[in-house]
């Protein structure tokens, strides 16, 4: 794309009190913060779009998670074996940067290689057995 984006996370009291104003009001809300932290080209947004955790069945209410059940001592590794052709990524998961979006893109690279490997193997046993 020829334009950056920012992502905002807000999380406690304020995310809840965020939770119910409609889109538009959300959307001043932000503006008004990174107005007043970036100054007044931050009022020039492109698009706005809202992802509200608090009711998500899969994330707890946040945008990360943590692994907190003591019996599944080998849940990381399990996930990250995947179960082929299926391939697992998250920030959680993620050698660096865990739980932020930074750690998903580092997740998510990791993934397409082995999907990428996974692809060029089965090609390369389907050349040779042809």
């Amino acid at each position: 794309p020829d334009h950056a984006a920012l992502v905002v996370f807000a999380g406690g009291p304020l995310a809840l009190r965020w939770h119910e104003l409609g889109e538009a009001d959300l959307r001043a809300q932000v503006t008004m913060r990174l107005v007043e932290a970036l100054g007044p080209e931050a009022a020039d947004s492109l698009d706005f779009s809202r992802r509200d955790w608090t009711h998500d069945g899969w994330s707890g209410g946040a945008y990360s998670d943590l692994i907190i059940d003591v019996t599944a001592r080998d849940a990381e590794r399990t996930i990250l074996a995947g179960a082929p052709p299926l391939h697992f990524a998250s920030s959680e998961l993620s050698p660096s940067f865990p739980g932020y979006v930074e750690g998903a893109i580092v997740a998510g690279r990791i993934a397409a290689r082995r999907i990428i490997a996974d692809v060029q193997s089965a090609i390369a046993t389907r050349a040779s057995g042809s």
